[in-house]
This record gives structure tokens, C-alpha cells and sequence, in this order.
């Protein structure tokens, strides 16, 4: 069924469908459990725009398979890690030589690299939950 998109539809998506407002409440429970639920999250996150890239409804089916998910959501996970790994250690190494005179310029580097990893990031990740490809996160484009 295609519907004509609008700022209401969007907002409305998350809870549109009975299936939807299930998933959103489990969501929940599993982001109580922090980093697990977290990356829960992260793979349902990525098996839903996967199904929305390529019109397959219903676009929310659940967390199941839990492994599966998991799985996908912890490649996600590390992807994240190793694209914000270069500032939190040049932020780390700062704090270690503080005070020192090239502390602000790890500290600016640190922030410098932080900002290209949080803009570069999306992209790949989008690849990543559109075509089931992980690749896509370590050879941007």
C-alpha cells in the first residue's frame, strides 16, 4: 500500500501498526538492560530500514530471531566503535598529558575526528541495513 508522505506519516510511523507499538515496548525493555539492549536495538533498527528499502511489509515483525539480531546489531556495535576508536583515544591520551601544551591540540584533533566519524557513520550504516552488508561500514565511499 503506498501512501503519500508527509511529516504527520513519519511521526506516526513508529507506532502505526499493533506490531510496531509491540516493538517499541519491547525496545524498551531491552534498552533498560544498557549495552545488550542496546544493541538489540541497533539490529532490529537495521532489519527494519532493510525491509522498508526493499517494500517488504510488515516492516516491523519483531526482535525474533533474537540471535540474529544480536548479531547484527554487535557488527553495528564494533563498526561504531572503530569509527569513534581515533578520538576517543587522542581525548584519552589528551586527559593523560593534561596539563601540557599539546594537550589542545589532541583535544582539537580528538573533536576533529569525532565529527568526521558521526558524519561519515550514517552513510555507511544505511548501505549496511539496506543490503544486509557489514563491508559497506569499513570501505566508505
Amino acid at each position: 500500500m503506498q501512501r503519500d508522505l508527509h511529516y504527520k506519516n513519519c511521526f506516526q510511523f513508529p507506532i502505526s501498526s499493533p506490531q510496531a507499538r509491540k516493538d517499541l515496548l519491547v525496545g524498551s525493555l531491552l534498552l533498560s538492560t544498557l549495552l545488550i539492549g542496546w544493541i538489540f536495538n541497533l539490529g532490529h533498527r537495521l532489519d527494519v530500514v532493510h525491509r522498508i528499502y526493499h517494500d517488504q511489509p510488515p516492516y516491523y515483525q519483531g526482535f525474533q530471531p533474537f540471535k540474529k539480531t544480536f548479531l547484527r546489531g554487535l557488527q553495528a556495535f564494533f563498526a561504531i566503535v572503530t569509527y569513534l576508536s581515533p578520538a576517543i583515544l587522542m581525548g584519552f591520551l589528551s586527559y593523560l598529558l593534561y596539563p601540557n601544551q599539546v594537550t589542545y591540540l589532541l583535544m582539537s584533533l580528538a573533536t576533529l575526528l569525532f565529527l568526521l566519524a558521526i558524519f561519515t557513520l550514517p552513510g555507511g550504516m544505511t548501505c549496511n541495513a539496506a543490503f544486509h552488508d557489514i563491508s559497506y561500514l569499513y570501505r566508505p565511499q
